[in-house]
């Protein structure tokens, strides 16, 4: 039997000529754009929040390179951009083979781009736009789930989506939602506690209140909006944002509306079809504006009235 010849695999040898990272890295890799958009961005203010003594600080471009590639790549705690920094290809060619600690990443977030992070992001977003590598003309909203191919969310590289459907972060504000929980989660040295107990009412309570906090539809289109200029082409969202409201605003602001009413599924079901009880199961005559119930009677109109949601925007139900 003849002896098998394996390749060469030189593990933990030491070589004389370093390979280049970057010749694994394809040319039009969406890393080499972020990387010579970050090259060309003004960051003469950035480079002021620094002192001209002390030891030499890494250089704040290689950093904003690794910290908006992490972003677009839904990676948000400066541990785990510092994780891969020491074995992700794209981050070490990013970094040229730097490996700054996670601390040392968090300090050039809170003490230097802090206040800078969203303009220069939304610089970077709107570049990659203009190049024709991102699209924003749909606005996807949360994990929306739609019956069709479609990527769902919002950055999408659109030569990459063709060969790999890439996934990239949904949305801008989403994204700068997260960084600052990814900053406030490193900053924390409180050990870890056990779980409290929390009944019903408590959990009710949490809820409403993020519910109250959290923004609708029409804060996150007006949002788009202040950013780029104008609202999107479309947006896309799952059933919990079907409301007269939110398609109210969207028709205003020629947002095409991908975006199912609540009982959208229940719809499609035999139970529900059948179910002589349901007002979307009446015959109803439009022109004299009544509806016939199960045993042949007509339902006519007996009024309009107005009802205003927590929102403050008002609806007018029809009674029959």
């Amino acid at each position: 039997m003849a002896k098998i010849q394996f390749k060469s695999y030189p593990q933990g040898q030491t070589v004389l000529f370093l390979s280049d990272l970057g010749e694994n890295i394809p040319e039009n890799d969406p890393v080499r754009i972020v990387s010579r958009i970050v090259d060309g961005l003004n960051i003469d203010s950035l480079i002021e929040t620094y002192e001209a003594f002390g030891c030499p600080p890494y250089h704040p471009r290689m950093l904003l390179k690794v910290v908006f590639y992490a972003y677009m790549n839904n990676v948000y705690s400066c541990r785990r951009i510092a994780r891969e920094m020491l074995h992700d290809i794209y981050y070490m060619w990013l970094s040229g083979n730097e490996h700054p600690s996670y601390s040392t990443i968090n300090r050039f977030r809170s003490e230097h781009v802090k206040d800078q992070v969203n303009s220069l992001f939304v610089q970077v977003v709107k570049s990659l736009v203009e190049m024709g590598v991102l699209s924003l003309d749909v606005q996807y909203i949360d994990g929306t789930k739609v019956e069709s191919v479609a990527n769902k969310y919002t950055f999408v590289w659109r030569k990459t989506v063709e060969r790999n459907k890439a996934k990239l972060e949904k949305k801008i504000l989403g994204v700068l939602r997260q960084i600052e929980e990814g900053i406030a989660q490193d900053n924390s040295e409180e050990p870890e506690s056990e779980p409290v107990a929390i009944d019903s009412a408590s959990l009710q309570g949490i809820v409403d209140k993020i519910n109250a906090e959290n923004a609708t539809m029409p804060d996150f289109l007006s949002r788009h909006e202040q950013a780029y200029g104008a609202f999107p082409k479309k947006a896309v969202a799952d059933s919990g944002y079907g409301s007269e409201e939110n398609y109210e605003f969207m028709e205003a602001n020629d947002v095409e509306a991908f975006v199912k009413y609540p009982l959208f599924h229940k719809e499609q079901h035999r139970p529900f079809l059948q179910d002589i009880s349901r007002p979307e199961n009446l015959h109803y005559n439009e022109e004299e504006d009544y509806y016939v119930c199960p045993i042949g009677q007509r339902m006519h109109n007996i009024g309009t009235y107005r009802r205003k949601n927590d929102n403050g925007y008002t609806s007018y139900i029809t009674y029959y």
